[in-house]
């Protein structure tokens, strides 16, 4: 894979010393002037694409159009990555800049000014001294317009904040800047998620690559001598990992984290394939640097009763408000029967904050009151399914990218934004969503602990008080591994047994199962298990309306509880950067190339259901009722039935006795 190509002059070399050498004949006040420079920079970043290519050289041939033509098995990759205006004194150091052209043999459409397109590459004093890879966002700057190559070439400015620009010039060194360019993500349009590219684009074998610029001396009113022209930049190709990112998540049924009835512990995890030559070469996956956006969703609702489903459908996305009778039904989370301070807050039953969807009573400071509903799936039609029905990530995914969008419309309220570009995102969907990406390197010796608290209900609260009570203690499982290689031992004797001991979810068992079987030959399968997180999920009390005397009022005869409402958290554009293998003495760092993905983990079932089946007190006291009465009629007959038994239970032994009789008899 490591294929070097050393070069004398990068893409663009002849253009930026001529820009320099510009600058120079204009006279000294331009180089000691921030704003003629500032002048010049901008100059440099309005000028096309091709105006920038024509007359370069590239591999000692000058540049020529027709060697660059469209290409429909072509593969994007990065043309030339190019430093503007280092300086070793950091009073000089202002016009620093990196920019960024781009070949696009196929002509790919994009959003070309999305805040998705980035930049992922990692700097160093020297070719083995990069220890991280990080992302930078792209500003679009022109592409080529030619006739017949539209889109060809683009050109993009690498955005970097006054931090990152720091962080970057204080790792270089002034005698030679190493730049690993290890992939570009692009958003198609129409995409939600941006497409990465290795650096070096697909070759003819197959494989792929970063491309390594090593940067030397310094171009004209930069370096010790102001009149000096020094500048040199080489480029090799090297290792880049091309890893295609799965996602499941994992929860222990029955039991919650106990911190109340109906909050569970979630482990969310990403499974993927690395050649085994890697690990043959470098030793074991010791860290992996990813990052992504956390955002926790607005209360989600699953109804197992259709016609329910097809009538709330329409008030999706839509704020109906308190006590709206078209709604037709109430919707309590954590239902208690509990009335005053005591309701939903279950100081005896152990119950939490109640949720309703369309209140209709005056208790309000008990409720979290849900007066939009932004999430809805159906559980299909019958009694109890929702009780025992999971909605997967693809559905919930599917309603996240496309369905809302659909409900709701373009002109949906404008005081919702925009989460991404290419397709709408709504923070309607969100109760909570960070404001920026963030790092994380998770590292092999971490561990994640979840917490498991059982619960049960005596009689008395089944039938009388109400509630639930907490069976036995809390337990701990403390020694998740983060980062776990998956293995043939693994695999147990039957399907929930391994997700339960792997931490995968049974929905997802086949298709892992089946990308473990089809990579395991050549490849090291990795579990990562990058996050534990509440998930929240309460059975719902579905209670109808009624219209009493002109008022609507609840109709607490009619109801059921054959649904819940769920929260969880979710990592939008998850992204795994480099991965850092280590052999006991030498860390090695790779960068990877890796689609970025918006995770939504399954949305299952509450611990605590109650059937659709009601207790019938009537029909109990009845059939109470009816033995009382049956034994009060058997009584004076009981004597003759209790002798009529005693004859049946003894009759065999009778009929043994008179055998053994005859039988002595006949011989005497």
């Amino acid at each position: 894979m490591r294929k070097m190509c050393k070069l004398k002059s990068s893409a663009l070399l002849i253009l930026i010393l001529a820009l320099y050498f510009f600058a120079y004949l204009c006279g000294n006040v331009i180089i000691v002037r921030a704003d003629n420079k500032i002048d010049m920079q901008n100059a440099f970043e309005e000028r096309n694409v091709m105006d920038d290519l024509k007359g370069s050289m590239i591999d000692g041939k000058a540049f020529n159009l027709k060697d660059y033509g469209l290409n429909s098995r072509g593969a994007l990759r990065v043309f030339s990555f190019v430093e503007f205006g280092y300086s070793y004194d950091f009073t000089r150091q202002n016009d620093y800049g990196l920019y960024v052209y781009v070949y696009n043999p196929q002509a790919e459409k994009f959003v070309y000014n999305s805040v998705q397109n980035k930049i992922e590459f990692g700097v160093g004093s020297s070719a083995d001294s990069i220890s991280t890879y990080n992302k930078y966002s792209l500003m679009f700057l022109n592409m080529c317009m030619d006739t017949d190559y539209v889109g060809v070439f683009l050109k993009f400015k690498v955005i970097m904040s006054n931090v990152q620009k720091q962080a970057i010039l204080d790792i270089l060194n002034s005698s030679e800047r190493i730049y690993r360019v290890s992939g570009i993500e692009l958003l198609h349009q129409n995409s939600l998620n941006a497409q990465e590219y290795s650096a070096t684009g697909v070759k003819a074998d197959g494989s792929e690559g970063s491309i390594l610029y090593k940067y030397s001396g310094y171009s004209k009113g930069y370096g010790v001598d102001v009149g000096a022209e020094t500048l040199n930049v080489t480029q090799e190709e090297g290792d880049v990992l091309r890893l295609q990112v799965y996602h499941t998540s994992w929860r222990e049924k029955g039991v919650t984290n106990g911190k109340d009835m109906f909050t569970q512990d979630s482990i969310n995890s990403v499974y993927f394939a690395v050649p085994k030559e890697i690990s043959q070469k470098y030793g074991y996956l010791s860290e992996v640097h990813a990052e992504w956006l956390n955002a926790v969703t607005a209360w989600g609702l699953v109804t197992g009763n259709r016609d329910v489903y097809e009538h709330l459908y329409n008030y999706v996305g839509k704020d109906i408000g308190k006590k709206n009778a078209d709604v037709g039904k109430i919707f309590y989370g954590a239902y208690s029967s509990k009335m005053g301070e005591d309701m939903g807050h279950g100081i005896n039953s152990g119950w939490g904050s109640q949720i309703v969807y369309n209140p209709f009573s005056n208790l309000e400071n008990y409720y979290e009151t849900i007066t939009q509903l932004n999430w809805l799936f159906s559980a299909g039609n019958g009694i109890d399914v929702a009780d025992k029905t999971v909605i997967d990530s693809d559905t919930l995914f599917k309603w996240y990218s496309e369905d809302f969008l659909k409900i709701v419309g373009n002109n949906f309220d404008s005081e919702t934004v925009e989460l991404k570009d290419g397709i709408k995102i709504y923070k309607a969907l969100f109760d909570d969503i960070d404001t920026e990406i963030k790092d994380y390197h998770i590292k092999a010796d971490d561990k994640h602990s979840i917490v498991s608290q059982k619960w049960s209900q005596s009689w008395w609260e089944k039938y009388v008080s109400g509630g639930h009570h907490k069976d036995g203690d809390i337990t701990f499982t403390d020694d998740i591994e983060a980062i776990h290689e998956v293995k043939d031992s693994d695999f147990l004797a039957d399907e929930e047994l391994t997700c339960n001991s792997l931490y995968v979810s049974l929905l997802d068992y086949s298709e892992f199962k089946s990308f473990y079987d089809e990579n395991k030959a050549d490849k090291d399968i990795f579990l990562l298990r990058f996050a534990t997180t509440d998930y929240r999920s309460m059975e719902v009390r579905e209670v109808g309306i009624r219209e009493v005397f002109g008022k609507w009022e609840e109709d607490v005869t009619n109801y059921n509880t054959n649904g819940y409402f769920f929260k969880q958290n979710v990592f939008l554009d998850f992204d795994i950067i480099d991965v850092t293998y280590t052999n006991g003495k030498i860390d090695t760092v790779i960068p990877c190339v890796s689609n970025p993905v918006d995770i939504i983990p399954e949305a299952s079932p509450p611990v605590i259901t109650t059937s659709d089946e009601k207790f019938n007190l009537i029909k109990f006291i009845l059939s109470i009722l009816g033995i009382i009465v049956l034994i009060i009629v058997l009584i004076p007959v009981l004597p003759i039935i209790i002798q009529g038994i005693v004859w049946v239970i003894a009759l065999p032994f009778k009929l043994i006795s008179s055998l053994f009789k005859a039988i002595f008899k006949k011989k005497e």
